[in-house]
């Protein structure tokens, strides 16, 4: 069970790994720099995961999760940062589906993102 994917980071060379690494496991993989780029795909396709960096220009991480959650409550996030997990878990402690991992620890990264797809597709 193959989903859409979409990858929010504002450094290409990160983002680029990232989709080869997941290219496998996605149908589809859309790739935006900041957050209202993301929200502008979000709105003309249909994405069952993201995976989005945390900090970034222009709309960071947490304003785009909290901006699709007044919409979508269940759509699946994936953020990485290398500024602690912890502080991400306390800044979204009252929402759902979405799950943190430190940068660049990727390992369980393919593994996520397959199971998050596979509950939204």
């Amino acid at each position: 069970m193959k989903g859409n994917l979409l990858i929010v980071d504002d450094e290409p060379l990160l983002s680029d790994s990232l989709q080869y690494i997941l290219r496998h496991i996605c149908e589809k993989i859309f790739v935006a720099k900041n957050g209202e780029e993301a929200m502008i795909i979000l709105s003309e396709n249909k994405i069952h995961c993201v995976l989005s960096d945390y900090q970034m220009p222009v709309m960071c991480g947490l304003e785009l999760f909290k901006t699709v959650r007044k919409t979508n409550e269940t759509l699946p996030f994936i953020f990485y940062t290398g500024n602690g997990v912890e502080i991400v878990y306390e800044q979204l402690m009252d929402f759902k589906d979405f799950e943190v991992i430190p940068k660049p620890s990727f390992d369980r990264m393919p593994e996520l993102v397959k199971n998050f797809i596979s509950r939204t597709y």
